[in-house]
């Protein structure tokens, strides 16, 4: 009976010994130990924007203990950082910050609440009225298309509307499986332009229906009017698109999948729109060389013909003979 207990005693020691112990002191600090260079690869975002984030969500995120361990503000927000640049697993961004895997499921989520509750309305709104005429003048030198306030579409789960320099202006998120016309139908940002709380229009793709205040391209030209209108609208979509593109790139989580449930997802893309935006004020941005965390291009949309079928196209008629009509 001895010996039993002997070697039950020693297998519990070997597996206390294989169990992996952090040593973390309360006061580590990880942007003391890399380069600006390594600090923006790692966590897409300067040491000086890291501290300014930081001072946003402070409060919100530090834990009501007197533990001598308590993950510190700066950790949490480093480990939530990491895991929306890189995608990793919680145990792959754990192990390069001292923590457990558990530990950054709990930072992310608790950072990602504390910028999609808290910060959200600081950094995503949609322009004021007074701000609206040079929303407009932006686009109108940009692309020729006239009255337009924001260009509009789809990723991921999201419906985005953005403004010409790729500022993200209104984000609402759905889970599911839900097409843009759907998501556009039931979204905050049309019911605002229903109201007339604004003037003008947004511009979206040919998945979406036309209406009074979202206009489409037309899916057939026949003449040099259609064309022109066409082109034009093109121009006025195209910063949709980049803000995509700089979306993707800076924070590869959005690329590879969210391995969580829909409402944690939901904030954690939120987050990564108030960080985009955050970003962009602050003049972080990617180098034109920084391809990590690219992904294919996506599939190209095919023209959904039913989108065409009893819209409301007046007024886009109206824009197109007015702005964009033949030359004599």
């Amino acid at each position: 009976m001895t010996n039993v207990r002997r070697i039950i005693n020693l297998c519990r020691k070997r597996k206390i010994l294989r169990r992996k112990v952090f040593l973390r002191t309360p006061d580590f600090n990880p942007l003391d130990e890399l380069s600006d260079e390594e600090i923006f690869a790692r966590y897409r975002f300067r040491r000086e924007t890291i501290l300014f984030i930081l001072d946003l969500i402070d409060l919100h995120v530090r834990f009501a203990t007197a533990r001598s361990m308590a993950v510190s503000p700066l950790m949490q927000l480093l480990a939530a950082l990491n895991f929306y640049a890189t995608g990793a697993f919680w145990k792959t961004t754990g192990d390069s910050l001292k923590l457990s895997a558990a530990t950054v499921h709990r930072c992310v989520h608790r950072v990602s609440k504390a910028l999609s509750d808290v910060i959200d309305s600081m950094f995503i709104r949609f322009p004021t009225p007074n701000e609206l005429e040079t929303t407009k003048r932006s686009f109108y030198e940009k692309s020729g298309f006239p009255d337009v306030v924001g260009a509009i579409d789809v990723f991921c789960i999201r419906i985005v509307t953005c403004d010409t320099n790729t500022r993200i202006t209104s984000c609402e998120e759905r889970s599911g499986s839900v097409d843009d016309a759907t998501m556009f139908q039931e979204s905050e940002i049309r019911k605002i332009f229903e109201q007339g709380s604004f003037e003008g229009v947004l511009v979206g793709d040919s998945a979406f229906p036309c209406e009074k205040h979202l206009m489409v391209p037309y899916l057939e030209t026949d003449s040099e009017s259609h064309e022109r209108y066409n082109n034009a609208h093109s121009e006025a979509r195209e910063p949709i698109e980049q803000t995509f593109e700089l979306i993707k790139r800076r924070f590869a989580c959005l690329n590879s999948g969210l391995r969580v449930e829909p409402e944690k997802a939901r904030t954690i893309i939120r987050a990564c729109v108030v960080l985009h935006n955050i970003g962009l004020a602050r003049g972080d941005l990617l180098p034109a060389s920084d391809t990590d965390g690219d992904s294919e291009d996506d599939a190209e949309e095919i023209p959904d013909m039913a989108c065409e079928i009893g819209c409301d196209s007046k007024y886009r008629e109206q824009i197109r003979k007015k702005y964009f009509c033949d030359s004599s």
